[in-house]
């Protein structure tokens, strides 16, 4: 999670290496939407978790705004460092899900809990989540 400008640092430094860019973490210099997208995830989780108001209002604005586009439901504080979101299309996750370090996914998932079970999933580092694949998980 996200605490302090080192962690921010390190988890976009880290998305940026997952996703095989070069250059600076340019919200505004950068053309690619996923790239965009996770910029602005992983500043909205370290103005929530830092807990200031007025920047946490305006990132999660821009946070909704950018995943309706894309078709991203992706919650703050539930991905660790190194996420690698491939292009955009419906991706689903709980808030309540935890997924660790360089999570590879595709779109057409959905991490979530069941009707009838109140756990959401707990997912491992290194892990590769694309469409139509079914996994037993630890649940939290």
């Amino acid at each position: 999670m996200i605490q302090n400008k080192d962690d921010l640092k390190h988890y976009l430094e880290m998305d940026k290496y997952a996703l095989n860019r070069n250059g600076h973490c340019n919200l505004l210099l950068s053309k690619d939407l996923n790239w965009k997208f996770q910029i602005i995830l992983r500043k909205h989780e370290y103005y929530y978790n830092t807990h200031n108001t007025i920047m946490t209002k305006i990132y999660g604005y821009w946070h909704k705004a950018l995943g309706y586009k894309l078709g991203f439901d992706i919650p703050i504080n539930v991905f660790e460092a190194g996420l690698h979101i491939n292009h955009f299309g419906n991706i689903v996750v709980s808030p309540h899900a935890r997924i660790g370090e360089f999570c590879d996914i595709h779109q057409g998932v959905n991490i979530g809990k069941g009707e009838r079970d109140d756990k959401a999933p707990i997912i491992g580092d290194n892990c590769w989540i694309g469409p139509g694949q079914s996994y037993t998980v630890g649940l939290l």
